[in-house]
């Protein structure tokens, strides 16, 4: 039997994995491949977000699918899916923003899984913003550059020439063997699953709690005005926040906003994913200031 091709997604909250993921489905519709979306808060929004242009998902919430706590459910997933899919060309698997990648390799030779599936590529995809201001505080962003055989810079529309130019200094230092590409709305037209070397990383499987990141969900109906009020108040603290929000999907990472109305959602629900530390005090702040429940 010929092995399954797989291809891992791995960046930073709010880097463009999603608008990768959307864009490489569209230029690839006619080929059978098979979406694993893994998201490090309980409640599924990329998933929601991608359906309208991959019918082939599959969707793992609640944590890293390279954690302790969630790497068993993750080597079933894989396991079955040659049952629940056939003839399929690949697996492109978009690993939660904060995990950290280096255990891949472990977790198919010891499931045994590296006989069903061939790693063909690790592309990490970064926006110079962040990655230039967390690099030395959150340790699984090196790592997710250490393990990538290649590396996007994306949002340069958006980011100085100068940050550009220094974040390909740091990426280049941390793995001078990666191909590096920059893209607008992480679009390119990579090939994920073409013959390559094989690709073989080293690392452990990470503890279920990561005290640099807590996650919570809410139903309240903010406004624009209320949202830029929190993450104001919270600049450095607040990673990412997006949902849906009077049938208008939102996405907030880096101190950049993206709203996108009209779309065919009649749920209010924001996800957050905010530093550890300071979860306690912006949590205490939307409860009381907005009278609305925190799911966590």
């Amino acid at each position: 039997m010929n092995k399954i091709n797989i291809a891992l997604i791995t960046g930073f909250l709010g880097s463009g994995k999603t608008s990768f993921l959307k864009n490489y489905a569209k230029k690839n519709k006619s080929r059978r491949i098979v979406y694993l979306v893994n998201e490090f808060s309980p409640t599924d929004i990329d998933s929601k977000f991608l359906s309208s242009e991959i019918s082939d998902i599959i969707s793992i919430p609640g944590g890293s699918i390279f954690c302790k706590c969630l790497v068993s459910e993750f080597i079933k997933h894989l396991r079955e899916i040659p049952q629940k899919f056939h003839d399929i060309e690949g697996v492109i698997i978009e690993a939660s923003g904060i995990a950290n990648t280096n255990s891949i390799s472990k977790m198919l030779l010891e499931s045994r899984l590296d006989n069903i599936f061939n790693l063909t590529r690790i592309l990490a995809i970064i926006f110079p913003d962040t990655f230039l201001k967390l690099l030395h505080t959150l340790p699984n962003i090196k790592t997710q550059i250490e393990t990538a055989d290649t590396v996007i810079i994306n949002k340069i529309d958006i980011s100085t020439p100068a940050k550009i130019a220094e974040s390909e200094e740091k990426i280049i230092t941390i793995n001078p063997n990666c191909k590096i590409i920059k893209t607008l709305y992480a679009n390119t037209n990579i090939e994920l699953f073409e013959k390559r070397q094989k690709l073989f990383t080293n690392g452990e499987y990470s503890s279920c709690r990561d005290p640099n990141y807590t996650a919570f969900s809410t139903d309240y109906s903010f406004s624009k005005k209320e949202l830029e009020l929190i993450t104001s108040k919270f600049k450095n603290s607040i990673y990412r926040i997006k949902g849906w929000i009077n049938s208008t999907y939102l996405d907030y990472s880096g101190n950049f906003w993206n709203f996108i109305p009209g779309q065919d959602k009649n749920e209010n629900i924001t996800v957050w994913i905010v530093d550890g530390v300071e979860a306690k005090k912006i949590i205490s702040y939307i409860s009381s200031e907005f009278k609305t429940k925190i799911q966590t």
